[in-house]
């Protein structure tokens, strides 16, 4: 496994009224969005925070500080579509209202339309996960995990929000997955919880934290007493293109 030095930002994100739970976050150029919601998931919030000097700034939501549709926030994904950048948020809702996707204008978001997703056949799916696959023209395919379950949705942001039918992409093997995050880490007690996905360079990732059991997780998701991990997935395009239901991961590429 790779041991990468901490880039310490989170402390800097200030809270803005009751959103005081950092949730997903997405880089894009020189700039890092981050979401917050309150605790009660119905007030949500977007700062954007300089990669180089750490400036941060209280982006607007259609004018707005805060809106009341992000949910859980629980993953973000940015990307260049068209000469324009678009930011993607996962609500953690079950398929309908599943995915909030909004231009970016310096510091202003303009919402571009929530999107219901499902399965290909048309099952509900609670993302946890999003990041981008491809962009082509004015059309993005983005990777969305559910658990260990990766489908592939694609959205042409020239049109109105609807419904987004998703075939499966690929698996991963969950088991394989927790036994490469317990020897990054040294410890073979510890459960895990996904915390959300990443994609780069044919590498597909999954940020884990890693406690001691199902008990501690309320010390977990506060960060006391757990380990972070990001167990990696090499040559996703080979995965993906037989529909592989057992993608193994790979301890040297592991952070």
């Amino acid at each position: 496994a790779q041991t990468r030095a901490y880039y310490d930002i989170c402390k800097s994100i200030p809270h803005y009224d009751d959103c005081n739970s950092l949730q997903g976050m997405a880089v894009l150029g020189d700039y890092i969005y981050s979401a917050k919601k309150n605790s009660g998931y119905n007030k949500g919030t977007v700062f954007r925070t300089d990669r180089f000097t750490g400036a941060n700034v209280h982006m607007t939501i259609d004018g707005e500080k805060s809106v009341t549709y992000l949910g859980h926030a629980n993953d973000m994904c940015a990307a260049q579509i068209g000469g324009k950048g678009y930011l993607f948020v996962t609500s953690m809702k079950k398929s309908v209202e599943a995915l909030a996707v909004f231009r970016i204008s310096d510091t202003k978001l303009s919402l571009l339309g929530i999107y219901n997703i499902y399965t290909g056949g048309g099952s509900n799916l609670t993302v946890s996960g999003v990041d981008v696959y491809t962009v082509e023209g004015n059309t993005v395919t983005l990777l969305l995990a559910q658990g260990d379950l990766v489908f592939m949705g694609t959205i042409d942001v020239t049109q109105p929000a609807g419904n987004v039918y998703c075939p499966l992409g690929f698996q991963v093997d969950r088991n394989h997955m927790l036994e490469v995050a317990r020897e990054a880490c040294g410890n073979p007690e510890l459960e895990m919880t996904i915390q959300g996905s990443g994609f780069y360079n044919d590498t597909y990732y999954m940020p884990l934290t890693l406690h001691h059991n199902h008990s501690t997780q309320i010390k977990a998701d506060n960060h006391a007493d757990s380990t972070s991990v990001i167990v990696a997935f090499p040559n996703i395009a080979d995965a993906i293109s037989v529909m592989d239901r057992s993608v193994k991961a790979s301890l040297s590429e592991t952070v």
